[in-house]
């Protein structure tokens, strides 16, 4: 019992590995086919004229792009009116994902390009995600920079917006002061995104809205608690936070119908983000989703059996360690690193031309490493991560430095308007994205390939966070690491990096400007390495740190004069004559050895 206890705690983040004693936690790509292959019947989200669950979504493609949720009232309200005229009603299919039934489809004959697949109800219907989806989720929550902002700060600007209903002792909000809502969160996209991006956003955060709405009305909480997905926090804070949300009387306790409500709005919004659900009735999902949230409240309640029928966070977090996560793994979605499957795109995107059709990558095969590197710890001990750059990677690197033109710009052209975006030194996302998209103009790429180079972008962002309370990266650091996808041989690189850290210009790096140097170099190739998506981002940056904080005191107390602890560039440079032996990782600082070989 005291061993479970410790488990629950804290115990799973130090011995997560026990989880593999459960043998459905081991399905992995075999199950979901090759990464790089032509998934039958591979759509990118509708978001064209029609329907959203059963409901007219503002601003298709060949839409006005005045209308919709940054655009004007009065034209969003005209289109709708045009929209209602519409009612047509598509048939059930695989599509690119969304609710199927097993006897219908089989869980063991999934679509290969199936990412996640969640059994909700005894009778055998199945929530499936593609990695569409999860593209489809990682896009909206990069182009709208939602993962800077607060649950908090999403509930008041909702709130603020709404009505109350004193019979009911709720608030309610309709379509336009959701959409109000959504542009006061986000002021800068309208003036700021492409017309595609704006539309894609509109269907995206309209989707989610319709999924709650019931009589041209939703719930604000039901509505904070969905959109929570694509905001700020851990799962754990989400989920506190929504369950703060249903406790109307604020005892700390949710009553069953309750919980039901908080655990459906969360399925709601997962259901709201697969491309199938643009193709049901909306009361057909609503069903389903009342249907599998009531099962689980009732799974809730029945394990304490308290005469009231109510249960308190700890009991429902109990709950959770205990069962939950077998019968409601969906709820890890909370986590938007969860989502983190953009990377496959670009994977096949470049696969082809790397392995043959004949011959497809599978990221994280240990078989396809290329490239292998032991990092040493501050001691210069081993440590206990690898580096390792697998033939997927490499084909990801190579689709997004070469259909950017990344490769083709000089590190300075790259790197300058990222400090220049900062002048505190650290860099906000939607000031990155600003920056991508001036150097990417999205005309030069085709949709498929925005979608997936605007998430592997964002991924290198939030690698480089500066963590603790900052909400930004390092923009010296990332700067010095975005010189590693530009123009150039490594010893052209590695000058440009020292000299953007030589803040005094008289050539010399101190030991912890020094430690900064190498650190950004390695960041970003643990950045652009699949095995990033495994890594908390803390624990990355521990890493990085550690190897460069042991590199720059063997240099600086091999070379430094007089205890100054200086060094100039041609140290660094005599230094690597040996020094490449401890870190041959630098040698990929150089694309054409490796991503670009002539």
């Amino acid at each position: 019992e005291v061993n479970g206890q410790w488990y629950t705690v804290g115990g799973y983040k130090v011995a997560s590995w026990f989880e593999l004693l459960d043998l459905s936690k081991w399905v992995l790509s075999q199950d979901r086919g090759s990464l790089d292959s032509e998934p039958a019947g591979a759509q990118v989200h509708p978001y064209t004229d029609g329907e959203v669950n059963g409901q007219p979504h503002l601003n298709g493609v060949s839409g006005d792009v005045d209308g919709g949720v940054w655009g004007s009232e009065e034209a969003a309200a005209v289109h709708e009116e045009d929209e209602d005229e519409k009612d047509e009603e598509l048939e059930d299919g695989w599509g690119a994902g969304g609710w199927q039934e097993e006897e219908e489809a089989g869980i063991s004959n999934l679509p290969k390009d199936v990412a996640f697949t969640f059994q909700l109800t005894e009778d055998g219907q199945y929530l499936m995600v593609k990695r569409d989806d999860a593209e489809f989720v990682l896009r909206m929550a990069s182009l709208s920079s939602s993962g800077t902002l607060t649950c908090d700060a999403l509930y008041d600007a909702l709130l603020a917006e709404s009505t109350p209903n004193e019979d009911a002792g709720v608030h309610a909000l309709d379509k336009a002061g959701y959409d109000r809502a959504i542009r006061a969160m986000f002021p800068d996209i309208g003036s700021l995104a492409s017309g595609e991006e704006i539309k894609f956003l509109t269907f995206g955060f309209s989707n989610v809205y319709y999924a709650l709405e019931i009589e041209d009305r939703a719930l604000t909480h039901e509505v904070a608690c969905a959109l929570s997905m694509f905001f700020a926090g851990s799962k754990s804070q989400k989920l506190q936070f929504g369950f703060t949300l249903f406790d109307s009387d604020e005892d700390n306790c949710l009553s069953e119908a309750e919980l039901q409500q908080f655990l459906g709005a969360i399925l709601a919004a997962l259901s709201a983000c697969t491309f199938q659900s643009a193709q049901r009735s909306a009361d057909k999902t609503t069903a389903l989703v009342q249907h599998a949230s009531s099962t689980l409240a009732r799974d809730v309640v029945d394990m304490y059996a308290h005469p009231d029928r109510r249960t308190t966070f700890e009991e429902f977090g109990q709950w959770y360690n205990v069962t939950g996560f077998q019968i409601a793994p969906w709820l890890e979605l909370l986590d938007l690193s969860k989502w983190n499957m953009g990377s496959w795109a670009a994977v096949h995107m470049g696969g082809e031309e790397a392995d043959g059709p004949g011959n497809p990558t599978r990221a994280g095969d240990a078989s396809d490493t290329r490239y292998s590197f032991i990092l040493m710890d501050s001691t210069g001990e081993p440590s206990p991560f690898t580096l390792s750059i697998t033939d997927a990677d490499v084909a990801s690197i190579r689709s997004l430095v070469t259909k950017t033109g990344l490769f083709d710009q000089a590190p300075s052209a790259v790197s300058g308007p990222l400090l220049e975006a900062a002048p505190d030194g650290i860099l906000s996302k939607s000031a990155f994205d600003r920056c991508v998209r001036r150097l990417i103009p999205s005309s030069s790429l085709l949709k498929d390939e925005q979608n997936a180079f605007t998430v592997l972008l964002s991924s290198i962002f939030y690698n480089f966070e500066a963590g603790d309370e900052e909400q930004g990266a390092d923009a010296l650091e990332l700067a010095v690491g975005m010189a590693v996808l530009c123009n150039g041989d490594k010893s052209s690189k590695l000058r440009y990096g020292w000299h953007i850290l030589d803040q005094d210009h008289d050539g010399c790096l101190d030991q912890a400007e020094l430690m900064f140097f190498l650190r950004s170099f390695l960041r970003m190739l643990i950045a652009l390495s699949f095995q990033s998506i495994d890594l908390e981002l803390l624990e990355a940056k521990q890493h990085a740190t550690g190897m460069a904080s042991w590199l720059s005191r063997v240099i600086v107390d091999t070379f430094s004069r007089a205890g100054d602890d200086l060094v100039t560039f041609d140290d660094f440079a005599e230094w690597y004559l040996e020094g490449h032996q401890v870190a041959p990782w630098l040698e990929l600082l150089d694309l054409s050895k490796w991503v670009l070989p002539k």
